[in-house]
């Protein structure tokens, strides 16, 4: 299984989490990730939270929507603790600028139907 975990990730462009906030203990997964860092452009898409806006946060303009997220308190925050972590891992994994988040949910990132799997999995400004 390791090797075919290997492989997948020396192809892989696009990395997508869903809901898993990349613990610190998670070594294995955190050394797949990190091993991609250094060979070009990797991009991250990450989905948590239930409250957020049913709307994608694109790369770039992230590190500055979990500012203001962070700066609320924690009944008004768009993203829980777990959400904030899932977030700040993959920017530290793939750089604030590889990185784009969804908070809205995992079952509304599906609202409509084939055109959001398609925005998830292949976001167009890497796969044209």
């Amino acid at each position: 299984m390791e090797d075919d975990l290997k492989v997948t990730f020396a192809k892989a462009k696009h990395i997508v989490l869903m809901g898993y906030s990349l613990p610190k203990d998670d070594a294995l997964w955190r050394t797949y990730f990190l091993s991609k860092k250094g060979k070009g452009d990797v991009f991250c898409s990450v989905v948590v939270g239930y409250k957020g806006e049913k709307r994608w946060i694109n790369f770039g303009c992230v590190d500055s929507w979990l500012s203001k997220c962070k700066e609320k308190d924690e009944s008004s925050r768009e993203l829980d603790a777990s959400g904030i972590t899932a977030v700040e891992t993959a920017m530290e994994i793939f750089g604030k600028e590889n990185v784009r988040i969804y908070a809205g949910g995992i079952p509304q990132v599906f609202h409509n139907g084939i055109d959001d799997v398609r925005a998830l999995l292949y976001p167009g400004h890497i796969f044209k």
